[in-house]
């Protein structure tokens, strides 16, 4: 093969990783957006520039579009391309309609017992209660502070950790906690 030929073969075989990989980012963003809008209640462009985009190159040339009618997230690569969506259903959360409709999603969920959680005011981990004041004495308290608040702490201007939420828990006890602002206890977090 010449070199023509080897450089048009190698251009073929980028543009079609690129092409498949646009469908995986398209995916994650939507349904990544999806639910941290209709579960967390947060800001999609926020999300978008906080918490996917400097994850990969690959999300640069995403753009996202929320219908809060209907509750879905539609993500396209550079606005028209390998478009997905994300359809949220209640007490089931958020999915990619992949070769379905967002009606015949919502179906799906229609006769089904859903659990309905409930906060117990019972101490952690049976309940949502927590004491920091009852530390065991092998507890540092300085240093455990120290590194929670170092957890929140931005390494440089192009290496983000974008921390939302720390929680210690030793045994179990939950011995620290902190959370970025726009976050608490309540938020419903992915990961």
């Amino acid at each position: 093969m010449d070199y023509l030929g080897c450089c048009y073969h190698q251009y073929w075989i980028w543009c079609l990783f690129f092409n498949d990989a646009l469908v995986i980012g398209t995916g994650y963003s939507a349904k990544y957006i999806c639910s941290q809008v209709f579960l967390a209640d947060r800001n999609p462009d926020l999300v978008f520039e906080n918490d996917i985009k400097p994850t990969h190159p690959l999300f640069r040339p995403i753009r996202s579009s929320v219908d809060y009618e209907n509750k879905t997230v539609t993500s396209k690569a550079f606005g028209f391309w390998k478009p997905m969506t994300a359809v949220y259903r209640e007490g089931c959360g958020c999915i990619l309609a992949i070769d379905t409709t967002r009606e015949e999603l919502l179906e799906q969920t229609r006769n089904i017992s859903l659990f309905k959680f409930q906060r117990s005011s019972a101490d952690w981990p049976n309940g949502s209660t927590v004491k920091l004041d009852n530390l065991p004495e092998q507890v540092d308290r300085e240093k455990i502070k120290k590194v929670v608040e170092d957890a929140f702490i931005e390494p440089g201007p192009d290496t983000k950790r974008n921390t939302q939420a720390v929680v210690l828990v030793l045994g179990n006890q939950v011995i620290a906690e902190k959370y970025a602002p726009g976050f608490d206890k309540d938020t419903p977090f992915l990961g």
